[in-house]
């Protein structure tokens, strides 16, 4: 009986940890799109840092660095186009924050490149921004 236990759960967490891969880039790009904005909007920017290319990902550190003073309201994808092909998307969001210790509301239109890339060994990487995250005024 105690082994059928441990055998529950170790494909419970076996399934658990299959779901977790989910919340990685990858896959269908509105969906992946939508992930970025939400980990914008929640202030999770590690987690946002991780949809760009590795290259790309110190400019949204920069900043974010100070996670405290650094406060979003409201991320709006404003709109999306595909680029050549199916491998690039170009998008503008709108992006609604403001600064610890102001309290004013400022706005910023966002623009970034999406590009599709796969490592050199013919694997999906999955969708990752290309573009630098632009310094918020």
């Amino acid at each position: 009986m105690k082994s059928l236990r441990l055998l529950l759960v170790h494909v419970s967490l076996l399934y658990l940890c299959a779901c977790m891969t989910l919340l990685h880039p990858g896959g269908d790009w509105p969906a992946i799109g939508n992930d970025f904005l939400k980990q914008l909007r929640w202030g999770e920017y590690e987690a946002a840092a991780a949809f760009f290319a590795e290259e790309q990902q110190a400019s949204l550190r920069a900043q974010t660095e100070t996670r405290e003073r650094l406060q979003i309201v409201e991320v709006k994808l404003d709109a999306w186009t595909p680029g050549d092909g199916e491998q690039k998307v170009a998008t503008v969001m709108t992006l609604d924050y403001f600064r610890l210790p102001s309290a004013t509301i400022r706005h910023a239109t966002v623009r970034l490149q999406w590009a599709y890339r796969e490592t050199g060994k013919g694997m999906p990487e999955g969708w990752r921004i290309v573009s630098p995250f632009p310094p918020l005024p």
